[in-house]
């Protein structure tokens, strides 16, 4: 039989309260049906150490699902330099840095001309993460001696913020893992660093050979070391919340209440709340599927893992989306690799499919093909579509802003911090319609 991909998104809304974190709602031992571990809400304005803007509803970042304007087409296709590394992406400008010249450029996207360019300078990446963080692109003045770094716009490349030297005589640039509240946190060499509006280090967490997400639940910051330590800190004061360990090499899934992990194959998901309580989830329960990853910024209140309301895809608000895929129609011939869900629009009505063998697919909910491209490993960062066009060739797909005459029009993007120049003249580019 065909395999398909099927959500039955039902036209409930994850509510407030269905999304309710589970800061103090379970106790230890205790069955996913037990009434101790029943989701309860709390109200975030009650802690004044948690940052501001969270609320009880947990946080999802818009940027981690692509634009729904990709359902207008493909404008054209930026390619990102030889020798460059892709270090932020934000509104019209993506932010890039050649190590080797010791420089960080900054270009506006709807023109594929660069804006700006500071020499002796470099960003960082989280392994091949872009910077995630919408407020400007961390960067380091490697001629100086103490090597200190500031907070730059994407537009202008100028300071916004000085960050002070947080590891004497280090080369490399701090990598920022968030806001929570007023405090930007960085992370250097494994150890975490608080850094408020004002250039002011407020706090530091000594952590080498630590990995931190670069996400945040409810103003927290998760690490892992040997794939089996587990750390949260407080964002907004630098206090560790939690520090616990898990089975080694088991992979943990942050959710804005806390984590889980499955210690064996097969055996119930265990979840560890903020507050160290733990507790075990009902045995069969896999979590949701097919949603942005914490890497891309995406966090999910627990709840919205848990419930038989919502399906394995979400949008950016946190409504089930609603899927039914043939994901075999979209393998080629021969392919050793299953095709596989990689991402979804804001609103939930397409997502892009990764056939895994050189070709990714923007489709329906019905499984209709809109548009292909012959590219390999798509992402999504900061609302675009990066893929690889070929060796060293990585590049980032620019939808249509404006649709074509005679189409219909699309719902604009979440992100309300997304401004634009509508005067994108069109490009030819290696994108295939279909009918």
């Amino acid at each position: 039989m065909p395999r398909r991909f099927r959500a039955d998104g039902l036209a409930t809304t994850i509510t407030a309260t269905l999304a309710a974190l589970v800061l103090a709602s379970c106790s230890g031992g205790a069955s996913a049906k037990s009434e101790a571990s029943t989701p309860t809400e709390q109200s975030a304005s009650a802690r004044a150490d948690v940052a501001p803007e969270i609320s009880a509803a947990g946080y999802m970042s818009p940027r981690a699902w692509m634009f729904n304007e990709y359902a207008n087409g493909v404008a054209s296709e930026f390619d990102i330099p030889d020798g460059e590394v892709l270090c932020a992406l934000h509104g019209d400008y993506a932010v890039t840095t050649n190590r080797l010249n010791r420089t960080v450029h900054g270009y506006y996207l709807p023109t594929h001309e660069r804006a700006w360019l500071l020499d002796e300078s470099t960003c960082a990446t989280n392994g091949f993460v872009p910077q995630p963080i919408a407020e400007g692109v961390v960067v380091a003045a490697v001629a100086r001696d103490d090597h200190a770094a500031a907070l730059a716009d994407f537009a202008t490349g100028e300071t916004i913020l000085d960050i002070p030297v947080i590891v004497t005589g280090s080369p490399a640039a701090p990598i920022p893992l968030g806001m929570s509240g007023e405090i930007l946190v960085l992370t250097n060499q494994g150890s975490i660093y608080g850094v408020n509006d004002a250039g002011e280090l407020r706090w530091e967490l000594p952590a080498q050979g630590w990995t931190w997400s670069t996400n945040f639940m409810t103003g927290h910051v998760f690490g892992m070391k040997d794939r089996e330590e587990v750390m949260v800190v407080n964002g907004v004061t630098g206090e560790v919340v939690v520090d616990t360990t898990v089975p080694r090499g088991r992979p943990i899934t942050p959710a804005s209440g806390g984590f889980m992990y499955q210690a064996e194959a097969g055996e119930p998901f265990t979840f560890v709340t903020l507050d160290g309580t733990v507790s075990h989830l009902e045995a069969g329960f896999t979590g949701a599927q097919f949603v942005p990853t914490t890497a891309s910024g995406a966090v999910f209140p627990l709840n919205l893992y848990l419930s038989p309301n919502a399906g394995p895809v979400f949008d950016a608000s946190g409504n089930s989306a609603s899927f039914d895929i043939d994901l075999d129609s979209f393998q080629r011939d021969g392919a050793g690799n299953e095709p596989v869900v990689v991402a979804v629009s804001a609103d939930g009505k397409h997502a892009v499919v990764d056939d895994r063998g050189g070709t990714i697919y923007l489709v329906t909910q019905g499984g209709q093909m809109v548009w292909h491209l012959d590219a390999l490993r798509p992402r999504i960062v900061g609302s675009y579509l990066v893929a690889d066009f070929g060796v060293g060739d990585e590049r980032i797909v620019i939808p249509r802003f404006e649709p074509s005459p005679g189409a219909p029009a699309h719902d604009a993007h979440v992100a309300t911090v997304i401004m634009r120049d509508r005067n994108l003249a069109p490009t030819t580019c290696p994108v295939h319609f279909d009918s």
